[in-house]
C-alpha cells in the first residue's frame, strides 16, 4: 500500500513497510464498511508545520477510507522509498484532526456543512457519498479553506474493489474447496494471499471497468451425484458444477455491490425470503402463518398456490434476466459486465477423473 503524490508539488510521499502491530480495527471499521461502496471525496486543509507535514499533504484515495486512518495513526511503519531522499524521518501525524462523514445527498446539504466546517475545522474532512454523479463539477461540494480529492464510483452499482477486501477473501478460503478448470487451488491462494492480492485486485477492478469477463474463469467442471433409484437413469443424478476459485471471489465482490444497490433503492420485494440475509423458510412461513391468522380475525378466506420450479437455475433465459437487470437501473457498463459473465460459457463433465469434451452452456445461471 502507498500513499503518494506527484514530486513536482512538493508533497510528502510515504511508503508503507510493515505493521507495527494489528491495529484495533474497532477504531476505523466505522468508516469504511465492504459491504457499501461510496464514491468519496476528501479534503484536506494546510497543516501547520508543528505538525511536522509538509504543507499541502495530498492522499491519494485509491484504497479505503480505514486503511488512510491506519497509515495517518502509527499503526505501519514507513519509510521515504526506493526514489526518495529524505533528510528527515516519516512525520509524526498523530496531532491531525481527522473526521467522516456519510453525507447521503451530499449537494442538498453542502451549505450547512460548510458553515459547520468553519466551527469545526478538520485537516482532513471525508465525506462519503451513496452516488455522486461524475457531472457534478468540485466547485459545488468544496469546502472553503479546503482542496478536495474526489474517488466516484465508475457507476452506480459500486466502486472499485480494494486490496484488503481481496486479502480477506484469499486467507479466509476452505483449502478443502475444489479445484477448478484453471487447476488453481484453494490452498495455493491462501498461502500465496500476501503476494498475489494486489495483482488480483487489479485484474478484478480491470474486469469490471472493461465489462469483460476473464474467458478461463468461465469454464465448469461438472460432477454428477447419484441421488438415488436406478443408477442407469440420468434423471436419478445431481448435476455439481465446480467453477475456478478466483471467479466464486470476484463473484462476491459483485453480488455485495449489486444487493447493496438493490436494497438502498428498495427495488426487491418485501415478499421475497430467499437468498437474502436475516431471511429465510422459516420466516418466510411465520409470515405466511401470520396472514393467514389476519385473514381468519377479519372474517377472510386465503386462498394458496404453490408452485415448484424445476431446475429453474438451469434453465434462466440470459436475454429476459438483462432486460431484468436494466429495468433496474443498472448502466450499460454493468450489463455489458453482466453479459460477458453469462454468455460464451461452456462446461466439461468429469467421471472417474475423466473429462468429456467442451459443450456450450446457452441458457442457465452459475450457481
Amino acid at each position: 500500500m502507498t500513499v503518494t503524490t506527484p514530486e513536482a508539488c512538493n508533497y510528502e510521499s510515504l511508503y508503507v513497510s510493515q505493521l507495527l502491530s494489528t491495529p484495533n480495527m474497532t477504531e476505523y471499521s466505522h468508516l469504511h464498511n465492504p459491504r457499501r461502496s461510496h464514491a468519496t471525496s476528501t479534503y484536506l486543509s494546510h497543516v501547520s508545520p508543528s505538525k511536522k507535514l509538509m504543507r499541502g499533504l495530498h492522499i491519494a484515495m485509491n484504497f479505503s477510507i480505514s486503511m488512510i486512518l491506519i497509515s495517518l495513526s502509527n499503526d505501519i511503519a514507513t519509510n521515504p522509498g526506493p526514489t526518495c531522499n529524505f533528510s528527515i524521518p516519516p512525520p509524526n501525524v498523530r496531532g491531525l484532526k481527522i473526521s467522516h462523514l456519510n453525507t447521503r445527498s451530499i449537494l442538498p446539504k453542502i451549505d450547512t456543512l460548510r458553515l459547520e466546517m468553519k466551527d469545526k475545522p478538520f485537516d482532513i474532512f471525508s465525506a462519503s457519498e451513496t452516488w455522486l454523479k461524475p457531472e457534478i463539477s468540485d466547485s459545488e461540494v468544496a469546502l472553503p479553506g479546503y482542496s478536495i480529492i474526489r474517488m466516484d464510483r465508475q457507476n452506480k452499482i459500486g466502486g472499485e474493489i480494494d486490496v484488503a477486501s481481496v486479502f480477506k477473501q484469499l486467507s479466509t478460503l476452505k483449502t478443502n474447496k475444489s479445484t477448478g478448470l484453471d487447476g488453481v487451488s484453494a490452498r495455493l491462494l491462501k498461502d500465496a494471499a500476501v503476494t498475489i492480492a494486489p495483482t488480483l485486485t487489479d485484474i478484478f477492478n480491470q474486469s469490471l471497468k472493461s465489462s469483460i469477463f476473464p474467458k478461463i474463469w468461465k469454464d465448469g467442471k461438472v460432477t454428477p451425484i447419484f441421488k438415488s433409484g436406478d443408477r442407469s437413469n440420468m434423471s436419478n443424478y445431481r448435476p455439481i458444477t465446480v467453477l475456478p476459485i478466483l471467479s466464486k471471489i470476484l463473484e462476491r465482490f459483485v453480488h455485495t455491490q449489486i444487493y447493496s444497490y438493490l436494497s438502498e433503492n428498495k427495488i426487491l420485494s418485501e415478499s421475497q425470503f430467499g437468498f437474502r440475509p436475516k431471511l429465510s423458510t422459516s420466516t418466510a412461513l411465520a409470515f405466511f402463518t401470520d396472514t393467514i391468522l389476519d385473514n381468519a380475525d377479519n372474517g377472510l378466506i386465503t386462498a394458496s398456490v404453490f408452485l415448484d420450479f424445476s431446475k429453474a437455475f438451469d434453465t434462466v433465459d440470459h436475454a429476459i434476466l438483462l432486460c431484468k437487470l436494466k429495468s433496474f437501473g443498472l448502466d450499460n457498463n454493468s450489463l455489458n459486465w453482466f453479459e460477458s459473465y453469462l454468455t460464451n460459457r461452456q462446461q466439461k463433465t468429469s467421471i472417474n477423473n475423466t473429462l468429456s469434451s467442451s459443450l456450450p452452456v446457452s441458457v442457465g445461471v452459475p450457481q
